[in-house]
């Protein structure tokens, strides 16, 4: 799920509260593009507390996830610094939408997180959390609201940006500078540097 942004409402300031406005997106952020920073800087405005969870942090140095989950979470930080909360997510190989949104919610409380009350991902990524998270023009059941009775909504995104995460990824491989101009500048060194030579085409 890369370079997506959504269009929703969001709570009033006057609505707002530690325990009720809470954003949540999960991300594999190979590397973190300039669409996963809309996405942040989207929940960051709106949202008084903000939560990444890093998806696919048992993998790395293998095609499709080049960085490790420490890059990954140090390129976030370049980005917002300690404006967001980082989450690292590990693939539990399950289809059971209830089992990984359990897994997902009690990693974020067991780390002392509040828990979410906004998702936001594209609709296929979003499919996993409807039974706890409410799209709109969808049924309000009770499992879609926290204990304080707020519900929890999902926020879908599209695409917006003419270039994937696979194809930056492509970039980089092939050693063409074109890949950053989807990565911030701040992020650059980090990608050359932690990018596995190995997933590379050869130096000339």
């Amino acid at each position: 799920m890369n370079d997506i942004v959504t269009k929703k409402n969001f709570f009033t300031m006057a609505e707002r509260d530690d325990g009720n406005d809470v954003a949540f997106g999960t991300f594999r952020a190979h590397p973190l593009t300039d669409g996963h920073t809309d996405v942040g800087n989207i929940m960051t405005k709106n949202h008084k507390t903000v939560i990444i969870g890093i998806g696919s942090a048992q993998l790395s140095g293998v095609d499709g996830n080049p960085f490790n989950v420490e890059d990954r979470m140090a390129m976030w930080r370049n980005i917002f610094g300690d404006r967001i909360k980082l989450v690292p997510l590990a693939d539990l190989g399950t289809c059971d939408p209830e089992e990984w949104v359990k897994y997902v919610l009690t990693k974020i409380t067991n780390m002392g997180l509040p828990e979410p009350t906004n998702y936001y991902g594209g609709l296929e990524n979003a499919s996993w959390y409807r039974s706890h998270f409410h799209l709109d023009g969808e049924k309000i059941t009770d499992n879609h609201k926290n204990k304080n009775g707020v519900i929890r909504q999902i926020h879908p995104m599209t695409r917006v940006t003419p270039i994937s995460g696979t194809e930056v990824r492509n970039f980089i491989q092939l050693r063409m500078d074109i890949w950053k101009k989807y990565v911030a500048p701040v992020n650059h060194r980090l990608v050359e540097d932690k990018y596995p030579d190995h997933l590379r085409v050869p130096k000339k």
